[in-house]
């Protein structure tokens, strides 16, 4: 486990840009923690992840990240021309240059005007009269009219609509090489810090633990307390988080370990990319095999008897691996297949091609 300190600056990401530099020429680095919740950095950092993960790089790699608990959103951000006029009998907000129900702008959504200071103050939304034209609520409406009114529309949210945001968040990244940590705080050695710290728990238990073994439902140590999570959330909430690629950590009672719910990427489309320990296992034996064959490039021409040598070599390596077992999880491969792949060769490369059936999680149990 090693670590790289970020040289932060509020709103800058140059920091991080270096550190992905740096990492270019880590070929030995996997499993990424990333200190920080913004998506901007994770996302790229995810790009990253995907870039090194291919053949000709081969840097296989992930990288884990959090976000934070949204409980209040942005309906319409900051607009400056707005409008306080009068009908004769009532005063509404009208604003030309904005399309209220195009937005979501709903009943109960709260008008925060900055300025004027005539009018500085906090309103709850009536009515939407129309694209244009709100209506406060009589009990607290607009006292006079005012003309570049500076303003934004806000909405408390739900914990279902947390959820959601959350969920929203989460699936946009869309990648098996990204994981998001839930929830976004955590209390360790009596002190609350953010959630993504929990990043480095996976990074460290993709360290510690064999390539091939799952996380769901694995005690982790070193947390007392989560925040925001199932006791926070009902099961149909964190349901949403999860089918989004969230792997979150819950906590059956008060001082109980901590154990993570489903260790899953955030591409759930397939069993093979939303599972960590298959994402994970692969790319193991990405670097196992690349590590056989290194030795062949450059030092062999291609002869009848290189071929084969490479063949037995693969065959060995790959009976080596199903041989590896260990208890409750087997071995890192269950089976393998010579394949022709399906590729143009060069002259002067050799193409070989094998197929893996690699041990998947126990993730459901039915008794009939």
């Amino acid at each position: 486990v090693k670590y790289i300190g970020v040289n932060t600056k509020e709103d800058d990401d140059t920091g991080w840009t270096a550190v992905q530099d740096i990492l270019e020429n880590q070929t030995a680095t996997y499993g990424l923690s990333l200190l920080t919740d913004k998506a901007s950095i994770i996302g790229s950092f995810g790009t990253h992840c995907t870039q090194m993960s291919v053949a000709d790089e081969h840097g296989w790699r992930v990288c884990i990240g959090g976000t934070p608990l949204v409980t209040e959103k942005d309906i319409i951000e900051q607009s400056s021309t707005g409008e306080i006029y009068s009908d004769g009998d009532t005063l509404y907000l009208r604003d030309n240059e904005q399309d209220f129900l195009t937005d979501g702008v709903s009943p109960a959504d709260r008008i925060e005007v900055a300025s004027p200071s005539a009018v500085t103050g906090s309103y709850t939304v009536e009515t939407v009269v129309n694209g244009n034209i709100v209506q406060p609520t009589p009990e607290n409406p607009f006292t006079q009219t005012a003309s570049n009114v500076t303003y934004t529309i806000e909405r408390d949210l739900s914990k279902e609509q947390q959820a959601e945001e959350i969920a929203s968040v989460i699936d946009s990244y869309n990648n098996k090489r990204v994981m998001i940590v839930w929830p976004d705080e955590i209390e360790t050695n009596n002190e609350v810090v953010p959630g993504y710290f929990a990043s480095a728990i996976i990074a460290g238990m993709i360290a510690g633990l064999p390539p091939h073994q799952g996380f769901t439902n694995l005690g982790i140590g070193g947390v007392s307390k989560l925040y925001h999570s199932n006791t926070y959330f009902k099961k149909s909430q964190l349901n949403k988080i999860a089918e989004a690629g969230g792997l979150i950590f819950v906590q059956d009672a008060p001082g109980a370990l901590p154990y993570i719910r489903h260790q899953l990427t955030t591409d759930t489309q397939f069993v093979e990319t939303q599972e960590l320990s298959v994402v994970k296992n692969f790319d193991h034996l990405s670097y196992y095999f690349f590590d056989v064959l290194k030795p062949f490039i450059g030092a062999y021409n291609i002869t009848d008897r290189t071929q084969k040598l490479v063949d037995q070599s693969i065959e060995l390596a790959a009976e080596a691996k199903m041989k590896a077992e260990l208890p409750r999880i087997g071995a890192p491969l269950k089976s393998y297949t010579m394949v022709d792949p399906d590729v143009v060769s060069s002259s002067d490369e050799i193409d070989k091609g094998v197929k893996l059936d690699l041990p998947k999680p126990l993730n459901k149990l039915n008794l009939y």
